[in-house]
Parts: C-alpha cells; sequence; structure tokens
C-alpha cells in the first residue's frame, strides 16, 4: 500500500474476517461492504 500511496494511487486495507481462507472474500465480503463503499465513492 506504501508504494501504491507514494505513486499517487488511492489504497485501503480491510480485513475479511473468517476462517476459510480466501473463499471469505467470496461469503464473508458483506462484512467489508461499507469499507468497500466508502473506497469506491472516492
Amino acid at each position: 500500500m506504501a508504494l501504491l500511496r507514494k505513486l499517487g494511487k488511492s489504497a485501503e486495507l480491510a480485513t475479511i474476517p473468517g476462517n476459510r481462507g480466501h473463499l471469505d472474500g467470496v461469503v464473508g465480503i458483506a462484512r467489508v461492504g461499507e469499507a468497500v463503499g466508502k473506497f469506491l465513492a472516492q
């Protein structure tokens, strides 16, 4: 993220909680939906 910001790009980190590994990115995305929405609204 530091490199992206240094290059003038937007970057944020939101951790999706869960114990399913990468599958949490599919089944748990609603848990970080507000953070994603705020980032996309920038």
